[in-house]
């Protein structure tokens, strides 16, 4: 196979002339064997598709973002904490030095607020008031010091029992405790022993002169100022046998001596207990109340000559605050004594044949009963008195 010498193409063996270049082939022109090279075949790569679009989705719309809404604390949280100022206390120079307390956290600024603490109110300061036995004997002991504030002072005598400064506000002074009833009763008993006869004789007296004032004059203005100075010359007769002084019937005139101050201040508590009796359900326990708390007023009309009428029922309510329980006891059990045996008598005197002797036992026990029981009240009341104003003073 021969090539073209100017273009290069293969050309056929009898070809004269190079059909691309027009060359002419022949003995003139130079000829060129060359071995026919097997040209391998281009490969035109093959064109590559189209790239298939996605559809295009649709546009997303933006949602602005809101602001967060700010967050309302309540009031307890947003409020700064208020610290409460502790008074300082007294430094005891005899303690031993206190232990090392362990500082506690702060709180935080924020923090709710505790509940306030409730006030009590502070109770007046009875002067009155004495110390109970087993307590005044405990700090009267050589030895007592206080654990946290040292020695209490000892009570002065004739001044009663000092007031705790440290003692907790808001709660009433303890009531000086007097003799129990029993006591009361056996000194009540040993007194009647000594001169029955004659407390009978005043106390039968004061009944009839009661009983003729009654009469003479009808008319109440008159006749109750009399009864009521009467009623204030048999408890100056009770007080006075129940101190062991000597008794008369001139002392049931004694109230006529200063006839204007015993007559108003007898009369002044009997109405004060009239009114609280008009009281409607309620009204008769308010009147024994009443009558329990002006209890002592002819007996401070009696040894406090300087005390005015109204006066005397102030005093009166004082000395009997925390002891009308007791003396209602006292005043209970003796009618209790009185009237059981006596409905147990009638209720056996109904009886036919034997009932007549039961009914005798009670008529006697009737009058016994009659002279002894007026007695026995005045002389408890007295006692009572006597016993109260002891703790008082």
């Amino acid at each position: 196979m021969q090539y073209c010498v100017k273009c290069g193409a293969a050309l056929s063996p009898d070809a004269k002339f190079c059909t691309v270049c027009g060359q002419v082939c022949g003995a003139d022109s130079e000829t060129q064997s060359v071995p026919a090279v097997q040209t391998p075949p281009v490969q035109t790569p093959l064109a590559s598709p189209p790239p298939v679009q996605a559809p295009l989705a649709p546009p997303q719309v933006q949602t602005p973002i809101a602001s967060p809404t700010p967050v309302q604390m309540p009031a307890a949280y947003t409020q700064p904490v208020q610290t409460p100022v502790v008074p300082q206390q007294p430094v005891n120079p005899y303690a031993a030095s206190p232990v090392n307390q362990t500082q506690q956290p702060a709180q935080a600024q924020y923090a709710p607020q505790q509940p306030a603490q409730p006030q009590y109110a502070q109770q007046p300061v009875n002067q009155y008031a004495a110390p109970a036995p087993r307590q005044a004997e405990y700090y009267q002991q050589p030895g007592y010091q206080s654990q946290q504030y040292g020695a209490y002072p000892p009570p002065q005598p004739g001044a009663g029992w000092p007031q705790n400064p440290y003692a907790p506000q808001g709660y009433a002074p303890a009531v000086p405790m007097i003799c129990s009833i029993a006591d009361i009763y056996k000194r009540v008993f040993s007194v009647l022993l000594k001169k029955p006869l004659r407390l009978w004789g005043v106390s039968l007296m004061f009944n009839l002169l009661t009983f003729v004032a009654f009469l003479m004059t009808l008319i109440p203005i008159i006749y109750l100022p009399i009864i009521a100075t009467l009623q204030f010359g048999i408890t100056c007769v009770f007080l006075s046998g129940y101190r062991g002084q000597d008794v008369g019937s001139a002392m049931l005139f004694r109230g006529f001596n200063d006839f204007k101050r015993i007559a108003g201040g007898m009369l002044w508590s009997a109405l004060w207990v009239f009114i609280f009796a008009l009281i409607p359900v309620a009204g008769i326990v308010f009147a024994v109340i009443k009558g329990y708390s002006y209890r002592f007023v002819p007996y401070i009309l009696m040894t406090q000559p300087e005390v005015g009428a109204t006066d005397a029922l102030k005093k009166s309510v004082e000395m009997t605050d925390g002891y009308k329980g007791k003396m209602f006891g006292a005043d209970i059990l003796i009618y209790a004594v009185i009237f059981i045996p006596m409905l147990l008598l009638w209720l056996l005197a109904s009886i036919p044949y034997v009932g007549i002797f039961f009914g005798i036992v009670d008529v006697l026990v009737a009058v016994a009963v009659g002279a002894l029981a007026p007695l026995c009240l005045g002389l408890v009341g007295a006692a009572f008195y006597d016993e109260i104003e002891k703790v008082k003073k």
